[in-house]
């Protein structure tokens, strides 16, 4: 973890973190007010992102190296309340998503009622978020990589 990140420089990323965060929440409860689909989910990459950005911006790896570092700076009023800024919006973040797995009958008691898959085959097709293209799994097995697959639920 970086030791120099300034006060300021904490300021900043924290005040940019919270605004884009904010936008965000805002923006999407504006469109799934409208119809639930892929363009309302899409800002949910731009906070990994944001959050990505926000990391390398103080030079830490993770949420806790984040926390070790504001706590240096924690007596000063600015980060204190952006801090607890950061923290507030995590909170409406989660009450959000929340009342949207109830909203769409997507919560953890009810997918838990249908059966699990056990495996997946590697002909099994998806769509590429970025592209669009339908790819197999098949396509990113094998290569001596290390692989993060995400799934996300079909909203359709």
């Amino acid at each position: 973890m970086a030791t120099e990140v300034g006060r300021n420089t904490l300021i900043e990323a924290l005040k940019e973190l919270i605004e884009f965060g904010r936008t965000s929440l805002e923006n999407v409860k504006k469109d799934v007010a409208k119809e639930i689909g892929d363009k309302q989910i899409r800002p949910l990459f731009g906070l990994m992102s944001a959050g990505a950005k926000f990391f390398n911006s103080l030079g830490v790896k993770n949420q806790k190296e984040a926390e070790h570092l504001w706590e240096q700076f924690f007596q000063n009023t600015d980060v204190r309340d952006n801090v607890e800024g950061l923290l507030q919006l995590e909170v409406e973040w989660d009450s959000f998503l929340k009342r949207l797995d109830v909203q769409m009958q997507m919560s953890d008691t009810v997918l838990s009622q249908s059966p699990a898959a056990q495996t997946l085959r590697s002909d099994t097709q998806f769509t590429h978020v970025q592209t669009k293209e339908d790819v197999s799994l098949g396509q990113y097995l094998g290569k001596g990589e290390n692989l993060l697959l995400v799934l996300l639920r079909h909203f359709g």
